[in-house]
């Protein structure tokens, strides 16, 4: 048997925030979970991780009191959203605690994206032209006013592209409302509202980042590729962005107005920044870390990840500043994150092999989200992609060169699935 009173609390360990548990614990720390979407947490066993699990179904408060009555009993070193849904229920339950935390009256903007690009806009930062209701009418007079010719009709509470859709009339516009509209969304809520944006042109990048006590650090920016189809964004591929490049600190000072204007002020944070003619505006950002990435690629490149420098800053805040200073001394390799695509649809009938993949030899990893007898759905009308893959080289030209046939294999790939 064994006794340990210090704890660290992970609230909801889906998606990239299921690596959380395995670092704290390499280090000697154990961890409680608390979950709080039994369908997502199915597809994450992870029980050998934590000391302990307790379960919310909901919001609501009085259970929410009965954890914290419970985790009392621990000496709580940090409280951490692993995922997006994570991240009201966590800024909740650190409210109780002697820990670092987020500004826990701005809580609601670091995920309802209307009230999020209104925190900007509340103190001054750039940020697009929006409007939010549950009525269709009082939206597309909105539009009509606005004079935009494109906008991004999305869902406040939602993950991923599930219910957005770039519009560029009255009738899409229509379409996206009507079907998504009091619907359950990817994250379990219910798109009781809709949101319009003003679209932003120009290149899209992510900027990853670590605060601590109000500092904050950008571990990472990634220029994201992608394209449009009908109403449907398309990702394909992600490039780490070289800490030279002329456009990184130009995001990386924006990211952290608009870190500081959503109240983050500890722990990581995953932000979608336009950079327009007019400079850069977010689109959103996420307190909580980066998804789909192989950490472990991202260090091999980078010298460090956002994952690693969580770990340390929570552990450590004390040295942050002395190790930030270090980490930008680093110097990168080409870096790119593949978002995996099928064209095709059905039954997924034969054994998953991935030697195919084998001949690409800048691959570094994938992560294939799919398993025999599952069904493949075509990427531009689904939730997320099949899959992510990761290349690294310390050449452009042959990081290109292995893209390619990457791309080249992926399509077979799929093709001898079904």
């Amino acid at each position: 048997m064994k006794f340990q009173k210090q704890a660290i609390i992970i609230v909801g360990a889906y998606s990239s925030g299921y690596k959380l548990a395995p670092a704290f614990l390499g280090r000697g720390y154990q961890c409680i979970h608390i979950d709080i979407n039994n369908e997502i947490s199915a597809n994450y066993n992870q029980s050998n991780f934590f000391s302990r699990q307790f379960t919310l179904n909901d919001m609501d408060n009085q259970t929410i009191e009965v954890v914290i009555k419970e985790l009392r009993s621990y000496s709580i070193k940090a409280v951490i959203a692993a995922s997006e849904w994570g991240v009201l229920i966590a800024d909740k339950i650190a409210d109780h605690f002697d820990v670092s935390k987020n500004c826990i009256e701005r809580s609601i903007a670091r995920r309802h994206k209307f009230h999020m690009i209104d925190a900007l806009r509340k103190t001054n930062v750039p940020c697009a032209r929006q409007f939010h209701s549950q009525n269709l009418e009082e939206i597309l007079d909105w539009y009509k006013a606005s004079k935009l010719q494109k906008v991004v009709m999305k869902p406040p509470m939602g993950a991923y592209s599930d219910g957005v859709g770039v519009c560029e009339s009255e009738a899409e516009i229509t379409a996206i409302f009507n079907k998504n509209i009091n619907q359950k969304n990817f994250t379990g809520d219910i798109n009781d509202e809709y949101i319009i944006q003003e679209y932003l042109d120009g290149r899209h990048f992510v900027v990853n980042a670590v605060s601590v006590n109000g500092t904050h650090f950008v571990t990472d920016v990634w220029e994201d590729i992608n394209h449009h189809e009908d109403t449907y964004l398309i990702d394909e591929y992600s490039e780490l962005l070289a800490r030279k490049d002329e456009n990184f600190q130009t995001l990386t000072e924006y990211a952290y107005k608009a870190l500081d204007a959503l109240g983050i002020q500890n722990g990581p944070s995953h932000s979608e920044i336009k950079l327009t003619s007019k400079g850069p505006k977010l689109i959103e950002t996420g307190a909580r870390l980066a998804g789909g990435l192989d950490f472990s690629v991202v260090e091999e490149g980078n010298g460090f990840s956002q994952l690693s420098v969580t770990i340390d800053s929570i552990l450590n805040p004390e040295l942050f500043l002395q190790r930030i200073d270090l980490y930008q001394k680093i110097q990168a390799k080409h870096v790119r994150f593949i978002y995996m695509f099928s064209a095709i649809e059905g039954k997924i009938v034969k054994p998953i092999e991935l030697g195919l993949f084998k001949a690409v030899s800048g691959l570094m990893s994938i992560n294939l989200l799919l398993n025999q007898n599952d069904n493949l759905g075509k990427t531009k009308y689904s939730v997320g992609h099949p899959g992510y893959a990761m290349l690294i080289n310390d050449s452009k030209i042959n990081l290109e060169a292995d893209y390619q046939k990457f791309r080249e294999r992926e399509q077979q790939f799929f093709q001898g699935l079904i």
